[in-house]
């Protein structure tokens, strides 16, 4: 009974701290848009219509003024003082919101962005098989930290520090990677049928590794 009720706090404990940041950037948005509301609403009551297109002529200006905020700060973060400003933002707050890491990766692939700040899909040749991961960092030595990701709940996982011979970059799209993953491993041949068969021709394989995935 008491390691049932040890079980039972432990997985209510993971479930806060995993809900706990999510909530709390729901919160602060909300409260945000509020804020910026209440400012416009003077502007607003001096135009002539209240609506334009059908939309709150605050609501209108509101999401007009964050447009304007999002492009301001994305020409800040494209200063050195800026990029210093996103990394540290980045490593105390923004990886503690659950998913975040998978978004950044998603948000990478666009061209013209940072290439640095990409996270790779790749598979990772472990003790029991190929696993679906993602890059996070290359590290010196030839080794990399990883993130393998659970399924159908990409948004949570393991963190590992390996060998970088033993991954494999995949080819994909970052949704494409997500997609596979929510559903639970189907799709997984389109993603890892080259990669698989360039292991077999490629120099330095493992011939007694593992083939399957994780």
């Amino acid at each position: 009974m008491r390691r049932f009720g040890r079980l039972l706090l432990v997985t209510l404990l993971r479930g806060v701290l995993l809900l706990a940041p999510v909530v709390l950037l729901a919160v602060l948005v909300r409260e945000g848009w509020r804020m910026l509301r209440e400012l416009i609403h003077p502007i607003a009551q001096l135009l002539p219509a209240e609506r334009f297109f059908g939309i709150l002529t605050e609501d209108l200006i509101s999401a007009v003024v964050l447009v304007l905020a999002a492009l301001l700060a994305g020409l800040f973060v494209a200063t050195r003082p800026g990029r210093s400003l996103s990394d540290r933002l980045e490593r105390t707050v923004l990886y503690r919101v659950p998913g975040y890491l998978i978004l950044r990766g998603a948000v990478a692939g666009v061209p013209g962005l940072d290439e640095k700040s990409r996270t790779e899909p790749a598979l990772v040749n472990l003790d029991d098989g190929w696993a679906f991961a993602l890059v996070v960092e290359r590290l010196p030595s030839g080794f990399c930290t990883i993130f393998l990701p659970d399924s159908p709940t990409p948004t949570t996982g393991d963190v590992r520090i390996i060998e970088a011979s033993r991954v494999r970059p995949l080819d994909a799209p970052m949704l494409g990677f997500l997609g596979c993953l929510t559903r639970s491993g189907v799709g997984a041949g389109d993603l890892v049928g080259r990669v698989l068969i360039d292991r077999e021709a490629g120099p330095g394989r493992d011939q007694s590794g593992p083939s399957g995935l994780r």
